[in-house]
């Protein structure tokens, strides 16, 4: 919390007399109900939890208290928070379902969600990012100061304007959809720091950074993930040096 400390003087000033007697000084202090919002870092797991995604998931539930040790520790200036959605394809397979958790500091009552996080099926090729980012734009209790999505993926959206084949053609009302939450979350000030797992996802994202650049923002990151690398520093190392780069 902020504080502002106001001083104010009365002096004598009878004309009779060269010197004041005394001076009297009263001290207000005004409160700032506003918090120092660059010290408060908000990051969300945005990861697709389909079949072909479980090497991801188990980096998430092995890494995320390291992760959050190395921030504190490397980072003990800010306040950080963690929160997850859990997409899969609910709009092809009526068996599968979102998942999510809220932002929270209590990095062991995020560790103990993520745990029993398990993979659904997906159906189809693309899966359903537009639910995954309307949990985000819309049911995320997100703070004033830094905001991060971590969005680790291998297939790309529902929708032709997404990606290049492998739902038919049958979403068309997917991708106007999508648009929208990606723009909210533009005009929310949301990083995006996209972990790409091969190269079917890259149109969807192209098109995610495409409607940044148009809302005149340029906070969305990409990068090349190998979620088959087994030593620890990967994963761990990336979402660190992601989350340094995007407050630097």
């Amino acid at each position: 919390m902020g504080w502002k400390i106001t001083l104010y003087s009365t002096i004598s000033n009878h004309p009779r007399e060269y010197r004041p007697k005394k001076v009297n000084f009263t001290f207000r202090l005004n409160h700032d109900l506003y918090k120092f919002t660059s010290t408060n870092i908000d990051i969300c797991y945005l990861v697709d939890t389909t079949g072909s995604m479980g090497g991801s998931i188990d980096k998430v539930k092995k890494y995320c208290v390291k992760i959050s040790d190395i921030l504190n520790n490397e980072m003990c200036d800010n306040e950080f928070r963690f929160g997850a959605v859990f997409y899969a394809d609910p709009i092809n397979v009526s068996s599968d379902y979102n998942r999510h958790t809220k932002l929270t500091s209590n990095i062991n009552e995020f560790k103990n969600y993520v745990e029993q996080i398990g993979l659904l099926s997906g159906g189809d090729g693309p899966e359903d990012w537009a639910g995954g980012y309307e949990i985000c734009a819309n049911q995320m209790n997100w703070e004033n100061g830094t905001r991060i999505i971590i969005h680790i993926a291998d297939a790309p959206a529902h929708s032709t304007l997404y990606n290049n084949g492998g739902d038919g053609g049958n979403y068309s009302t997917e991708g106007p959809k999508l648009d929208n939450y990606i723009q909210k979350c533009a005009h929310m000030n949301i990083n995006i720091v996209a972990f790409k797992i091969g190269s079917y996802p890259d149109k969807s994202f192209q098109r995610v950074k495409q409607i940044y650049n148009n809302n005149g923002k340029y906070n969305f990151k990409m990068t090349d993930f190998d979620q088959n690398r087994t030593d620890p520093s990967y994963f761990v190392d990336l979402v660190v040096n992601s989350v340094k780069g995007v407050t630097a």
